[in-house]
């Protein structure tokens, strides 16, 4: 049962901690020869320790010879009764113990169902049943997800919620300078009688029943991913129509720690504005600040659902956009030159990667190497090197832009001290880069954008908590090579991105612990 032959346990120990600790000692049929003469010997001088690591996790069964006892008050109707087992639910055929291990292995383990069940030889369902117990021990809970559409749209369309007025500049502008938590409480909630309709109290407590209770978040993260792939179907009138183009939008805690919120299985703008607005006030008016990618959906839905809290938008994504605008030049430049393609000979394309670094993370030996590159260039055509390398220069000032985030920095920052490095970006570009269309395109981009770059770099804060929940959500979804039921994939996926809000279920083994 250990997978230990050849030995025998001697003694079982329990450190402080919770880790066990066993103690072996060989097997009496067990033959040792002596590594001189080669002849077996059994006499014992003296012992010595050697600790490993090791783990056992056996399927096995467990019989309970249970007593019938006899009940010894004469009063009572029974005479005798059988003596419950303890280790398993009433009439349970898997020790809660076992159950245990079954939904850590699914939830924390990343296993999938099916392996975990298979490997314990127990039902597919008995297995799922250990994950969803302990996932509702955890806090999360998801629903069925077909009803959330109903009272999504019903939410939506209650009275005085869809002509909600949002907050005012001033109202933002306080918000952008003293960024705090509003404590729970400090508005009423949506859950106490009299303020609101019995309607929409009933609306707002399906749609929370569907999702579960959520923690109270500052910081709320807008992403969205694809749930599998788009299916077409023939139309009617010939050509092909979308059938199921599986978009969702994931909400994401993405400054405590408490991972993925919920799912709504669309990226359009009105079923998520109503998925916000079914949280009760406080826990609406806690937040204080959206993290977005460069997505006027989820602007728009940040700015009805939550005028109050500012809207920032991504480093990373801003970073990339000039990183694209950069890589666009160099391939029109590669047509010019040459009718095709870049290929590893040309000038040009052998800086695709040197380009792609910022200022400060290009080397000296990365620097010559896109000056000698843009020497040859020069030589060959003026005008596309000129281009390349405007382009190369204003994608590295706005780098620079990003890079005096307190995030980085580990200094308090000033707005005009963003102002006035984004002004030297808009005035490079104007006077340098104003005849290269990729920049111009960019540029105007950065402009609409404007507001929400300053507030991520002001504040220090990212959308990368949203962007690290869907690479586990999707692995999540490898695993189990797809899910067909949403409330599954919704609740697999929201236990996996909160284990950092959740202590470790397998105690830590030092090597002190080990070694007594």
């Amino acid at each position: 049962m250990l997978g230990l032959p050849g030995f025998v346990a001697e003694v079982l120990e329990f450190e402080a901690d919770g880790s066990a600790a066993l103690h072996v000692v060989t097997a009496p049929e067990r033959e040792c020869r002596c590594p001189g003469c080669g002849a077996v010997t059994v006499r014992v001088k003296e012992r010595v320790g050697h600790t490993a690591r090791h783990f056992v996790v056996v399927p096995l069964r467990v019989t309970l010879d249970k007593r019938v006892l006899a009940c010894g008050n004469e009063a009572c109707e029974r005479e005798s009764f059988v003596e419950p087992a303890g280790f398993t639910a009433p009439g349970g055929r898997v020790t809660l113990s076992a159950l245990d291990t079954l939904g850590h292995l699914v939830g924390d383990g990343v296993l999938s169902v099916e392996v975990a069940a298979r490997w314990a030889r127990v039902a597919w369902h008995t297995a799922h049943g250990a994950f969803v117990g302990l996932a509702e021990r955890a806090g999360i809970t998801v629903s069925d997800q077909e009803v959330a559409g109903d009272p999504c749209a019903a939410v939506l369309a209650g009275p005085g919620l869809a002509d909600e007025p949002a907050a005012g500049p001033a109202a933002r502008e306080r918000a952008q300078e003293v960024p705090v938590l509003v404590t729970a409480g400090a508005s009423p909630s949506a859950d106490e009688p009299g303020t609101e309709p019995a309607d929409e109290q009933e609306n707002r407590r399906r749609l929370r029943s569907v999702f579960g209770p959520l923690p109270a978040t500052g910081v709320l993260g807008l992403d969205d991913q694809r749930r599998g792939k788009p299916r077409y179907r023939r139309g009617d009138e010939g050509g092909w129509e979308p059938e199921a183009d599986r978009w969702q939008t994931v909400l994401i805690d993405s400054a405590g720690g408490h991972g993925l919120l919920g799912v709504v299985e669309t990226r359009t703008k009105a079923p998520v504005i109503a998925w916000i607005r079914a949280r009760p006030a406080a826990w609406r008016d806690g937040i204080w600040a959206v993290t977005i990618d460069m997505s006027t959906t989820y602007r728009a839905v940040a700015r009805e659902a939550l005028g109050h809290a500012i809207v920032a938008v991504d480093h990373f994504h801003v970073a990339q956009h000039l990183g694209k605008m950069c890589d666009d030049v160099r391939r029109r430049i590669s047509h010019q030159l040459h009718g095709r393609r870049g290929r590893a000979t040309d000038v040009e394309y052998q800086l695709t990667n040197a380009l792609r670094y910022g200022p400060g993370r290009l080397s000296d030996r990365g620097r010559r190497k896109i000056l000698d590159g843009l020497g040859e260039l020069i030589a060959i055509d003026g005008d596309a090197a000129y281009d390349l390398r405007v382009s190369w220069t204003a994608k590295n000032l706005l780098l620079r832009v990003l890079a005096l985030s307190p995030s980085r920095t580990r200094q308090p920052i000033t707005r005009t001290e963003i102002a006035h490095a984004l002004f030297r970006f808009f005035d490079y570009v104007a006077t340098f880069g104003s005849g290269i269309p990729e920049l111009v395109t960019a540029t105007e981009t950065i402009d609409n954008w404007l507001e929400e770059i300053t507030n991520a770099v002001y504040h220090g804060i990212s959308n990368a908590a949203a962007e690290g929940v869907n690479r586990l959500t999707k692995l999540i979804y490898r695993v189990a090579f797809g899910m067909t039921n949403v409330a599954n994939q919704q609740l697999r996926a929201r236990y996996t991105a909160s284990r950092a809000a959740r202590p470790q279920w397998r105690p830590t083994v030092t090597a002190d612990a080990t070694a007594t």
